[in-house]
């Protein structure tokens, strides 16, 4: 993964980390991190997003995980391009992954919900609108539901609480209860 971590002149420069999953084609940017693996609960998180259930918690989907320049991440011209060379050097096609429009529904959401938690919920600790029906993400989709047969009313569930520091809250509280930072 070595070839994808953009360098640059100036090593100050804000980085962030990218999360490859080849068998989902998906890519997700996280915050950087550079202390002991064992406490990166931000990277633990997404990653038990792409595990199987079952008894063999280890066993999971095929990813990798990258470095980049948080600027160039940042500038839509050059997202692209990383996503077309991320995309060739993964085998997920054209470098899209979900497409680059899924890319910037996911950054409004995070937007979205870093605006919630730091304004209207003042950086609490303890959100009450935390996966409540109102914090829903629910598409416009009833009439292609139905056009291909599927029931309306059966939707994925999302959050717009999954993209909010309080899902890390909440993680690390799980975490602390099943006693993993003893």
């Amino acid at each position: 993964m070595n070839d994808l971590v953009e360098t640059s002149d100036d090593s100050k420069d804000a980085k962030i980390r990218i999360l490859i999953c080849k068998t989902c084609t998906s890519i997700q940017p996280l915050p950087d991190f550079e202390g002991n693996p064992d406490h990166d609960e931000t990277l633990h998180a997404r990653v038990a997003e792409h595990q199987y259930p079952g008894s063999r918690p280890t066993r999971g989907h095929d990813m990798e995980l990258g470095r980049v320049s948080e600027a160039s991440w940042n500038n839509p011209e050059k997202r692209r391009s990383m996503l077309a060379e991320i995309g060739k050097h993964v085998k997920l096609g054209d470098g899209g992954g979900l497409g680059i429009e899924l890319y910037d529904v996911k950054d409004n959401f995070m937007e979205d919900a870093m605006k919630c938690w730091r304004f209207k919920h003042g950086r609490t600790a303890n959100c009450d609108d935390y996966k409540h029906d109102k914090m829903k993400l629910l598409p416009d989709s009833v009439a292609e539901r139905k056009d291909l047969g599927l029931d309306p009313k059966q939707r994925p569930v999302q959050y717009l609480c999954q993209y909010c520091p309080m899902e890390s809250i909440v993680q690390q509280r799980k975490n602390k209860k099943k006693g993993l930072y003893n």
